[in-house]
């Protein structure tokens, strides 16, 4: 049997996003090939790639925060409407 190529753990990491290989390296902003540099030898990883990428993550979980916010603010004035008009009915 033909020994596997890339790291195991990083490629079930990758896989488990349900996103391609080619969907992960554009929204991480690198290159394909460099994706599967990174897959073959994740130490190989440099510093500036690790920090673009926590700029990505927080801004994607601040945009995620405001989304959330957005939502429960909208279902509590919905839920507050509710419970006056449930208050002039009762």
């Amino acid at each position: 049997m033909a020994e596997k190529k890339t790291y195991e753990p990083l490629d079930e990491l990758l896989e488990s996003t349900g996103m391609k290989y080619s969907a992960i390296a554009e929204k991480s902003n690198i290159d394909k090939s460099y994706l599967y540099r990174l897959r073959k030898k994740p130490s190989k990883l440099d510093g500036e790639l690790i920090l673009r990428q926590l700029v990505l993550i927080k801004i994607s979980f601040l945009i995620f925060h405001i989304f959330l916010q957005r939502k429960l603010t909208n279902c509590n004035k919905k839920l507050a409407r509710k419970e006056f008009i449930n208050e002039r009915i009762n």
